[in-house]
This record gives C-alpha cells, sequence and structure tokens, in this order.
C-alpha cells in the first residue's frame, strides 16, 4: 500500500460518513441535521493527516454513527 492510498477502513467509515450527510439533507429536525452532517464530515476525514482522531469524536457521535453503519452497507 502506498502513502496516498485509505485502508479498507477509512473506505468503510467515509461511506458512513457519506450515508450520514446524505440523510441530513433530508432530515426534518435541524439539529439532528446539522449533527448528521458534522459527524458525517468528520468520518469522512478520519484518518487523514489532519483529520479528526478517534479522541475527537464524542459519545454522541460514535453512537449516531454506528446507528447508520447499517445504512451504508
Amino acid at each position: 500500500m502506498s502513502y496516498n492510498e485509505i485502508t479498507e477502513q477509512q473506505r468503510q467509515l467515509g461511506n458512513v460518513g457519506r450515508a450520514m450527510m446524505d440523510a441530513a439533507y433530508s432530515e426534518k429536525n435541524d439539529e439532528l441535521s446539522n449533527k448528521l452532517a458534522a459527524t458525517g464530515r468528520k468520518l469522512t476525514e478520519f484518518g487523514t493527516i489532519y483529520g479528526p482522531k478517534l479522541e475527537d469524536f464524542t459519545q454522541e457521535e460514535l453512537e449516531l454513527a454506528n446507528e447508520y453503519m447499517v445504512y451504508a452497507g
């Protein structure tokens, strides 16, 4: 694997993040929509050089991401 390639785990987290951002678009509850979009963005950037680390996620964000892992397939 070269320096620029992503791992399978990063690919899966990116898929979950994109599913969350897609769900944020149609979510009627503004607060939940914002949480979905923000957490989704963090997941798509996870594992990058300047991206978020595991400790940057709150427990609420981790639980929300866990719920959306089913939708990402």
